[in-house]
């Protein structure tokens, strides 16, 4: 089971080098992009054809913001990398992973609707200025708070390595105490609090969605609010689908690092490394993201 879970790793890890190499992660996002403007064309004449009584431009435009939520999250963004971090520091099971991973993604569309919709009609906001506020002061306060997650992500594996370095020397795995110190999946798969869970969704939903944020605006200004509504609840849902995917695989990859490792001494270390270095990228990605911001400018 170990080699299998070992030559696992290694085929994974070594098409992942190539992949990057070769540039494919390049054309892949190129791929994401040209089909979001397309859909984005669709969208705004989907969102159109409601005024004229089409009987099929609702259930259209659904279908059209599922599939922009879905190709949205599988190009570059921050959700994916805070179900995967979180898959690691939370010890939290697959299917918890998954339901966390939606709940962000739809909270992320509430959040959009709320800003939309605030805007509008309780603060009397323009479209112009409801943009630029989800693209300037909104965004950089949400990558704050992915560089805090981040940075809870690297404290706990520094903690639980600092903890590690503290305890005796041990063979096979136990030291007589009574106490497993090796890493198990079952064991790593312990239950996790409430107020993690929180974090990572509040992480997930603080950047909203700039098309969700443009179809919400336009069927308002075309008086078809809750049709954008819903479409923007559909494309949450799409972000949901594959964001599911990735925490699902995340934590299937755990384990998997998990069984490799054995039981040896060494192998105590592999998941706060692990979690060290997950922390630290979304923490750095973050802070260079918030330098950008055009709030700044």
């Amino acid at each position: 089971m170990r080699l299998k879970a070992t030559l696992v790793l290694l085929a994974v890890g070594l098409l992942a080098v190539a992949a990057w190499q070769k540039g494919a992660h390049q054309a892949l996002f190129w791929w994401l992009a040209q089909k979001q403007h397309a859909l984005q064309s669709l969208l705004a004449a989907r969102i159109q054809a409601l005024q004229t009584g089409d009987p099929s431009a609702f259930w259209s435009l659904i279908g059209i913001c599922a599939a922009y939520g879905f190709l949205h999250a599988a190009g570059p963004g921050h959700g994916k990398a805070l179900v995967a971090g979180g898959a690691f520091a939370m010890k939290a099971t697959a299917r918890r992973m998954v339901m966390i991973a939606a709940a962000g993604s739809l909270a992320q569309s509430l959040l959009a609707i709320l800003i939309v919709f605030g805007s509008l009609s309780l603060l009397a906001g323009t479209a112009r200025g409801t943009i630029d506020a989800g693209e300037g002061w909104m965004t950089l306060l949400g990558d704050g708070i992915i560089a805090l997650i981040g940075g809870w992500i690297l404290t706990r594996g520094l903690l639980r390595i600092a903890k590690l370095e503290k305890h005796h020397a041990h063979h096979g795995g136990s030291c007589g105490c009574g106490h497993s110190h090796h890493p198990d999946p079952q064991a790593v798969a312990s239950s996790s609090g409430m107020r993690d869970a929180a974090l990572l969704v509040a992480g997930m939903a603080a950047r909203p969605c700039t098309g969700a944020l443009v179809v919400l605006i336009l069927a308002w200004k075309l008086q078809v609010a809750s049709a954008g509504a819903a479409g923007v609840l559909a494309m949450g849902l799409g972000t949901a689908a594959f964001t599911a995917l990735v925490a699902f695989l995340a934590v299937r990859g755990r384990d998997t690092a998990l069984i490799a490792a054995g039981d040896s001494a060494a192998a105590r270390f592999v998941l706060p490394l692990i979690q060290i270095l997950a922390g630290g990228a979304i923490l750095l990605a973050s802070l260079a993201l918030m330098t950008t911001s055009p709030v700044f400018a």
